[in-house]
């Protein structure tokens, strides 16, 4: 009887399993229409939190990773950037931009004419360079707009319908490059050079035979001043071709094109889209991946170098490479809408490794300094790999999707937007786990600042600016378990950040070591105190600062 009973009740769990797969499968279904592009995509899909796991969820080694948490009350799918002093940059669905500080406070919010899905872009003066889009509603106009450090407006452009060949709509992130803010919108059929300074955009912008573009940052630039466009390109036939195109900046002329092959997908031939931004290594190579599932690798000339076709059999026809490329000096990581994360060697563009989560995956991979490969998924889970294996290191499950791209601070923070209108700090690990500033493209943007550069002079923009030493509120103050301890140091210098009890013995040394110039932070976790004052102190060189904290049991 009792194996009987217990086969039944094996059956019983077997149906309620299967019934709640298809009402998963029903409610989590994720579709990415390339036609429709990648702003329609995240605004359909802002409401939908989970994807079935093609791999089970007890793989993942879920932490305590979440140091901070912010609700700015609207969806966010912009990728945030950090600026001088560590203060995170990010816009919202709502039409809001934010400058959050290190302590995850809210420093100052500006209100735009509309949702923002571009990423800022931070100047060397520390100018925040963002657009806002109207999404074709009507009474809504396109502004790109230029930001003080402390939130008040130096000066915003309005992009008016007519100027370009179709209404423009600005939801792609600016690069600010020469003096010169430039800003291509969703046609792609023309570049608009602004002055970063006034404001005051050329008579004439560059014109090029372009098209449509479904990434919110489609452009990078190379040292030479070469311009890299993701996009579609109108042949003279009137076809219509996703291409990769290489333009001479200030002129607009064309210097090579690679049109993509269509897919075939439901019997019918389709254009792959490229969501993503191209990524340069030190070499002069691009790489960027599309919906066809193929990572492709240009040389600085044009020549494919070569072209990687990592599509499975049974993956959707329609679902592949959403995300931009990260680099280092031997591989590029990538994730895919079919739930797997990949590095290729450089060289050849040969399978190093190939991690199948089993989640939708469209959030742009950063390299730390710490060999870890970090994303976010659109279930919810902040995912960090093994960059040499691709082994899953941990997760973090927070309550919605990532669209957002992370960024990754000095001091081994990530910072990421999120559905659920939250803004979302992880510790990395400290300083160890700082953003891999070694790496020829380590992050969507390049850098913090979203540069879309391959400069390496311009990369530490932030550390070059930074002129004060600072130690920082500690968060949350009073504690109980765990605090955030944020500084700036002026230079590189030894540093040692100490903990003292208020009888002035000395409790815990949480860093003791050279440091380089910029921000850094420290999470301390520990239950063992006894409530009381405690005061933590930052001894840099012949500088010191001490302040006092809390601890309640």
């Amino acid at each position: 009887n009792i194996s009987i009973k217990e086969k039944n009740m094996e059956k019983l769990i077997k149906i309620a399993f299967a019934i709640v797969a298809v009402f998963a499968l029903f409610c989590g279904q994720i579709r990415a229409e390339g036609v429709h592009g990648f702003h329609k995509m995240m605004v359909e899909n802002a409401n939908i939190v989970a994807k079935v796991t093609i791999s089970p969820v007890s793989q993942f080694k879920e932490e305590t990773r979440v140091i901070g948490k912010l609700n700015l009350g609207e969806k966010i799918i912009s990728s945030p950037a950090i600026g001088e002093g560590g203060v995170v940059y990010i816009g919202t669905m709502g039409g809001r931009f934010y400058a959050v500080g290190p302590d995850m406070k809210e420093k100052w919010s500006y209100a735009t004419n509309g949702p923002i899905v571009s990423s800022a872009t931070i100047g060397k003066d520390g100018t925040i360079y963002f657009g806002s889009t109207n999404f074709a509603e009507a009474g809504r106009k396109n502004f790109v707009y230029a930001l003080y450090p402390d939130g008040k407006e130096k000066w915003k452009y309005e992009i008016k319908p007519g100027f370009f060949s179709s209404p423009a709509s600005i939801s792609k992130s600016p690069i600010l490059y020469a003096g010169k803010i430039i800003m291509p919108t969703n046609n792609l059929d023309s570049l608009l050079f602004i002055d970063s300074q006034s404001g005051m955009p050329d008579v004439i912008p560059r014109i090029y035979q372009g098209g449509h573009s479904s990434s919110p940052n489609p452009y990078s630039i190379n040292s030479g001043g070469e311009i890299y466009i993701a996009g579609s390109r109108f042949a003279l036939n009137d076809q219509n071709y996703s291409s990769v195109m290489s333009l001479e900046l200030f002129n607009g002329k064309k210097k090579w094109y690679f049109d993509l092959e269509k897919i075939l997908y439901n019997n019918n031939l389709m254009d792959p889209v490229i969501f993503g931004t191209p990524a340069i290594d030190k070499e002069g190579n691009i790489y960027i991946g599309a919906t066809d599932c193929r990572m492709y690798c240009f040389g600085k000339s044009g020549e494919v170098k070569w072209i990687k076709n990592l599509r499975k059999e049974g993956e959707r026809g329609d679902y592949g490479i959403a995300c931009s490329a990260a680099i280092d000096a031997e591989q590029v990581y990538f994730v895919t809408q079919t739930g797997r994360a990949i590095a290729l060697k450089k060289a050849d563009g040969s399978i190093a490794w190939d991690n199948n989560l089993g989640l939708y995956l469209i959030s742009s991979p950063a390299l730390t300094k710490s060999g870890e490969v970090c994303f976010g998924a659109q279930s919810g889970y902040f995912i960090s790999l093994n960059k040499i294996s691709g082994e899953l290191k941990w997760t973090e499950k927070i309550g919605n999707g990532i669209s957002s791209s992370p960024v990754v601070s000095f001091s081994g923070i990530a910072y990421v937007g999120s559905i659920d209108s939250c803004l979302y700090a992880f510790d990395l690990g400290g300083a160890k786990s700082g953003l891999d500033e070694e790496a020829d493209w380590p992050m969507y943007g390049r850098n913090r600042e979203h540069i879309s550069q391959a400069d390496p002079k311009i990369l530490t923009v932030q550390r070059e600016r930074v002129e004060a030493f600072e130690l920082q509120n500690a968060f949350p103050n009073p504690f109980n378990s765990g605090v955030m301890i944020n500084f700036i140091l002026s230079r590189a210098q030894e540093a040692r950040l100490s903990v003292y009890n208020s009888a002035g013995q000395l409790v815990a040394t949480l860093v003791d070591a050279r440091l380089e110039a910029g921000s850094h932070g420290f999470y301390w976790k520990t239950t063992l105190l006894s409530s009381g004052i405690y005061f933590y102190s930052l001894r840099a060189g012949e500088s010191a600062i001490t302040k006092k904290m809390i601890f309640l049991k």
